[in-house]
C-alpha cells in the first residue's frame, strides 16, 4: 500500500509515509520489560522476520519471529541480541547471530512455509574483531556482515570463508544494505553517539556553561569530530562498559566496573552501550 512497516522497540507499526501517522501492528514481549527489537529482514516471500534483545549484558531471554498477513510466530527462543538476518538468493538460507555468542549460523528454512530447519555453524567472530551485526546478501549469494567494533565490513562466502574486507572510518559499523538503480551500491550505517546530538542541540540554544558528560563514550575522538565546535570547552568521563567488557583494551576494569555496579544495584540504563541516551539525561551543567 505504499507505507512502511517499521519495528519499534516494542512492536510492529504500520508507518503512513503520507501524514507520518503510526499504527500498532503488534506488541513485543511485553512482560520482558528489559527486551526491545532489534534486526529484521524480509524473506524471499514476503514475511517479515525480525528479532530482540535484552538492554543489559548477556542475557537469553528474547525471540525471533515472524510477521505475515497480521499473523505473529516465534522462530527461535531463548535470543540475547539478534543480528545478522538474511536470507541466500533462493530464500532456502536464513541467517542469524546472536551476537554475544560471536558465532554467526544460518538455518535450512522453507521459503514456502516460513518454518526453520537444521542449525549450522557459518563463522566464527575471534574475539578482537567485534561482533556480527546488520548484513545483507548480494546477487553472488555472498553476505556482507557488519562488524560492529570491528571497524570493518566483511564479505563472506557462501562456505563461510572470508572474501572482501572493507575498512570503515569507525569501530562502529551497524548495517548493510544495497541501493541505487542497479543494486550495485552497499550503504553502511554507522552507530551515532547521542552525545553529538546533545552538544549541538547546547550550541544551538547557546547554553554559555560548560557540559560535563557522565555516561561516557566508546569513541571520544570521533564525538569531538562530529560534533564539531559545539564541542569545545565539554569535558567527558570515557570509560563505560561495551557489550563486550572483555573486548575492551583493559577487560579486568571493565569486569570490576560491572561487578560493583551490578553489586550497589544500580540502574542498568546506566551501564552499557545500549543506553546511550543515559547520557543526556545525566548531563551536568557547572
Amino acid at each position: 500500500d505504499g507505507n512502511l512497516l517499521a519495528a519499534f522497540a516494542k512492536g510492529l507499526f504500520r508507518y503512513r509515509l503520507a501524514d507520518g501517522r503510526l499504527e500498532r501492528l503488534t506488541h513485543f514481549e511485553p512482560e520482558l520489560e528489559r527486551t526491545r527489537l532489534n534486526d529484521g529482514r524480509c524473506d524471499r516471500s514476503g514475511r517479515f522476520v525480525v528479532g530482540g534483545c535484552h538492554q543489559g549484558f548477556y542475557n537469553p531471554v528474547s525471540s525471533v519471529i515472524t510477521y505475515a498477513g497480521g499473523a505473529v510466530e516465534t522462530l527461535i527462543q531463548n535470543v540475547a541480541l539478534t543480528n545478522g538476518i538474511a536470507f541466500s538468493v533462493d530464500g532456502r538460507r536464513m541467517y542469524f547471530t546472536d551476537s554475544e555468542t560471536r558465532i554467526y549460523h544460518y538455518y535450512d528454512y522453507d521459503p514456502a512455509s516460513g518454518s526453520l530447519g537444521e542449525r549450522h555453524v557459518f563463522a566464527k567472530i575471534p574475539s578482537d574483531e567485534g561482533f556480527a551485526d546488520g548484513s545483507a546478501v548480494d546477487a553472488e549469494n555472498h553476505v556482507w556482515n557488519a562488524r560492529y567494533y570491528g571497524g570493518c565490513v566483511q564479505r563472506y562466502t557462501p562456505d563461510g570463508r572470508e572474501a572482501l574486507r572493507i575498512a570503515m572510518p569507525t569501530d562502529c559499523p551497524s548495517c548493510v544494505c544495497f541501493g541505487g538503480k542497479n543494486l550495485d551500491t552497499l550503504f553502511i550505517t554507522t552507530a551515532v553517539e547521542q552525545i553529538t546530538l546533545l552538544l549541538k542541540q547546547a550550541k544551538d540554544q547557546q547554553v554559555k556553561a560548560r557540559i560535563i558528560t557522565t555516561g561516557g563514550s566508546n569513541s571520544p575522538d570521533q564525538l569531538i569530530q562530529q560534533a564539531g565546535d559545539a564541542a569545545n570547552g565539554s569535558y567527558h568521563l570515557v570509560f563505560f562498559t561495551p557489550w563486550f567488557p572483555e573486548a575492551v583494551k583493559n577487560p579486568e576494569v571493565a569486569k570490576k566496573f560491572v561487578g560493583l555496579w551490578n553489586e550497589k544495584k544500580h540502574n542498568v540504563g546506566g551501564l552499557t552501550e545500549g543506553f546511550r541516551g543515559w547520557d543526556g539525561l545525566y548531563t551536568i551543567v557547572a
